[in-house]
């Protein structure tokens, strides 16, 4: 039986939207943060240095924590390293994507056999 996260919807406001995910991590949650519009541009070229020019600026990255500290190197969102032991130690999987930028931090999926096997 595959159980299903309880999904935790946060708008990005810095040190409190980073304690708000970490409790929700405590508790396994799924965590979706809705990031500022005004940082599509710098996350594109943070996660795709190489771009050239003109290049269609959507971002769809996956991957463990250590994203986590990718992004948190753009100008205001530092506060995301914060989540990267979390992260780490709950064995979460990392998800972001703009246009509408959108960090997700997922669980591993925890299963386990009915009570009646």
């Amino acid at each position: 039986m595959v159980h299903d996260a309880e999904i935790i919807t946060l708008l990005w406001e810095g040190a409190t939207t980073v304690d708000a995910a970490r409790g929700a991590m405590a508790r396994g949650s799924r965590v979706e943060i809705t990031l500022p519009q005004g940082v599509h541009h710098a996350l594109f070229r943070c996660l795709n240095p190489k771009a050239p020019p003109g290049a269609p600026e959507s971002v769809d990255a996956h991957g463990g924590p250590e994203l986590l500290q990718r992004v948190a190197a753009v100008a205001g969102l530092e506060e995301l390293v914060r989540l990267e032991w979390p992260s780490r130690r709950s064995h979460y999987q990392i998800e972001l994507s703009s246009p509408d930028p959108l960090l997700v931090l997922m669980p591993p999926r925890s299963t386990s056999l009915p009570k009646d096997a």
